[in-house]
């Protein structure tokens, strides 16, 4: 009976909180207990029918024990949690600070104090635990989140606590090993890939070849017509604006056989049906009087994604356009979406050439790739080179080898049609290529890059282990880690027997191009076994109405954690939709603003333009100067830059539906399920979270500046979600 007592001093003595590892020393140490009381037949005895049940339910028993121990602590240190700096708690906070599991994750919705909560945890462990400063590392991701973080914790605990980036914990560890390193700069991967671009590639013909293709016909995904999310501009290498990327495909294809064409010239023979009162056919090509069309039919002769009215009214189309050919004897040549996945496009086009005897003259691979280095150095070709850093950063924090190319090549994913087999393929081609390059330049100049580094201080960690006695790591900006950080952490920890504070909002993990994988974050079970979640839900930047709106939007994507965000504060129409016929209608927006601090958010860097030919405004660096109002602080930030921060008041341009508007439709792309450790694809994932990072970068009002004929899908989607939002023009 003593035996049993003990069991349940064990787990209800409110003396601490008992984490997984308690909880299985505990199972060991009454397991033979538990054992022998199931030979005895004392049913008549209360005590041991109690423990012998109680065991079996340890731990919903150490559940509620702990339970109790955390609302304990809520009532005895109510002065504590009541001043962190002036500021009280609110209890989801106090929960997230006293909860001490050896793994625990908390979820931090925007502007819900997680840096606040960060502080106060560090003043717990060294106030009310006794854990000494030397004890704890805390780890953030930019030098100026370790520094703000530093000040922070220096001004309220008055305590020197290590606060490292990754970057400075995987040095350290190295210079415990004596190990000397050349890190290379940030952007030597973005000036390799420059390089490749402008010099090296015009001496690889085989490789300019394959760039040219992916360029002219396989830079975007065929038309799905499933969904709106390919309802931007379609525009062939010749600037012509059509109706779909298959017909870019088409109109390229005729470009580089040489072969002139006129885009959708009306047809000569007049026709006495309204409907097709100004019939013009897709492709006239002109030196041999034929007229081709493009239908965007199956194998079938079915457009399943139309309805039974739209699908006839086509199918009906096409059959008078057979007709109106036949009758006036015009020669009229026809293609098909289908040949497009049974990848026969090409067969087909060479087929109607030599059955037409048409001649071709095609263009050089320099001459092609010329004219679309110069068209696309801004907009396509920035966003392909970030696609292509991403892919590298991605396949690098994996700890990816150059095999691995042939282990995620296209020829095992039995998913892909033809025409995205050969897309994929192309891709891989062009990156192993730029790989090759930097893995070349990083050994020969005796550099490494940061994933480099990280895995060269996680093989020393594994092997001699650390000389810091750390028992608490603490990371801000969970979301945003990679598998290399992943598993240095996880090594540190088995090496130490410390416990992981890891805290983010995955509704904002916006930094997959430097290699971070938000499935470290969403799975965190995954990576290390039994833990605690916890949310802190409360936001103090964002109105209620903001954080409804925004919270519907980015929970579209049902792979993001569900959460239940509130605000005590009120703002009727914080967001409002403006309509713009002309960039220069910005002004009307500013100059109605009331608030002292405007921030200015773009998807891109040079989407501050917007103002450059404006003359009421100046531009200084991101600094801009409204002539009318000077006493408004305006600064502009790209989205990215604007993570952490806070405005008075938010204006978000650059809102098109372009292929580099908001969302960008080049960096948001199905090629990065091959180094993503989650493969299930949500069509602009990233770029979603992204616009939900600008939408609660406000403390009030966030504007949203779209052209009225050209409006992003993510401002027609919350046009069709929220009946009430506010639309000015």
């Amino acid at each position: 009976m003593k035996c049993i007592e003990k069991f349940y001093l064990d787990i209800f003595n409110f003396n601490d909180y008992i984490d997984v590892c308690s909880k299985k020393e505990i199972k060991i140490k009454y397991k033979s207990l538990y054992t022998e009381s199931k030979r005895l037949r004392y049913f008549f005895n209360y005590k041991i029918r109690k423990f012998k049940k109680d065991y079996v339910n340890l731990d919903k028993i150490i559940k509620n024990a702990n339970n109790l121990f955390i609302e304990n602590q809520i009532i005895k240190y109510e002065t504590f949690f009541s001043n962190i700096d002036g500021k009280k708690l609110d209890r989801e906070q106090m929960r997230a600070v006293i909860t001490d599991d050896n793994y625990n994750l908390i979820a931090a919705g925007a502007g819900s104090g997680k840096t606040l909560t960060m502080i106060s945890k560090v003043k717990y462990l060294t106030e009310i635990k006794n854990i000494k400063p030397e004890e704890i590392l805390c780890i953030s991701f930019t030098n100026f989140t370790v520094q703000s973080l530093k000040e922070s914790i220096n001004k309220i605990i008055k305590k020197d606590i290590d606060v490292y980036t990754f970057h400075k914990l995987g040095c350290e560890i190295l210079k415990e090993n004596n190990i000397k390193i050349n890190i290379c700069s940030d952007d030597r991967l973005k000036n390799i890939i420059d390089n490749f671009f402008e010099k090296e590639i015009l001496n690889n013909k085989e490789i300019l070849s394959k760039v040219n293709d992916y360029f002219l016909f396989y830079l975007n995904e065929i038309d799905s017509g499933k969904e709106d999310i390919n309802n931007y501009d379609k525009i062939t290498i010749k600037g012509e604006k059509v109706k779909s990327n298959e017909e870019v495909y088409i109109a390229n294809y005729l470009f580089k056989k040489g072969i002139s064409y006129i885009y959708e010239k009306k047809y000569p023979y007049d026709n006495e049906d309204v409907r097709y009162h100004s019939y013009k056919p897709d492709f006239y090509i002109t030196d041999y009087d034929i007229y081709l069309e493009h239908f965007g039919v199956d194998e079938n002769n079915d457009i399943p994604w139309l309805d039974s009215v739209e699908k006839n009214k086509y199918l009906e189309s096409i059959e008078w356009k057979r007709t109106i050919h036949l009758n006036n004897n015009t020669n009229l040549k026809e293609t098909f979406s289908y040949y497009f996945t049974e990848g026969s496009i090409d067969k087909y086009l060479e087929l109607i050439i030599k059955e037409n005897n048409i001649t071709v003259n095609e263009k050089s691979d320099i001459e092609i790739y010329k004219l679309i280095y110069e068209k696309n150095k801004t907009n396509y070709m920035n966003s392909f080179k970030r696609l292509i850093s991403t892919f590298i950063n991605l396949f690098k924090s994996n700890g990816y080898g150059v095999d691995e190319f042939e282990k995620i090549g296209v020829f095992k994913n039995k998913n892909l049609n033809k025409f995205e087999e050969k897309r994929h393929y192309l891709f891989l081609n062009i990156v192993y290529r730029i790989y090759l390059s930097y893995q070349n330049y990083l050994r020969t100049n005796h550099e490494m890059d940061f994933n480099d580094m990280i895995t060269l201080a996680y093989n020393h960690v594994e092997k001699n282990g650390i000389t810091k006695r750390y028992k608490y790591i603490i990371i801000d900006e969970y979301q945003d880690t990679s598998f290399t950080r992943y598993k240095l952490i996880k090594s540190i920890i088995n090496k130490l027997n410390c416990k992981l504070i890891a805290i983010g909002d995955d509704f904002q993990s916006i930094y997959r191009f430097t290699g971070c994988d938000l499935d470290m974050f969403l799975n965190f079970g995954k990576y290390f076994g039994e833990h605690q979640f916890l949310k802190i839900q409360n936001t103090y930047r964002n109105s209620q109405d903001l954080i409804d709106v925004a919270g519907k939007f980015i929970m579209k994507n049902k792979k993001q954690i569900t959460k239940d965000l509130k605000s005590i504060k009120k703002e009727e129409h914080s967001i409002e939709i403006f309509m713009y016929k002309n960039n220069n209608d910005i002004e009307k927006i500013i100059s109605r603003l009331e608030c002292q601090n405007l921030l200015i958010l773009g998807r891109n860097n040079n989407d501050i333009n917007i103002f450059k030919y404006n003359s009421k405004f100046k531009i200084n660096k991101n600094k801009i100067t409204y002539i009318d109002n000077p006493k408004i602080n305006i600064t502009f930030m790209t989205v990215h830059s604007s993570k952490g921060l806070e405005s008075d008041c938010v204006i978000i341009v650059n809102l098109t539906d372009d292929i580099t508007g908001f969302p960008n439709k080049v960096t948001d792309n199905k090629l990065l399920k091959y180094v993503n450790n989650y493969k299930e694809y949500y069509p602009y994932d990233e770029e979603r979270r992204l616009f939900y990072v600008a939408l609660t970068r406000t403390k009030g009002k966030v504007f949203l500046f779209t052209p009225i004929n050209n409006k992003s899908i993510f401002v027609k989607e919350l046009i069709r979600d929220n009946k009430n939002i506010r639309i000015t023009k």
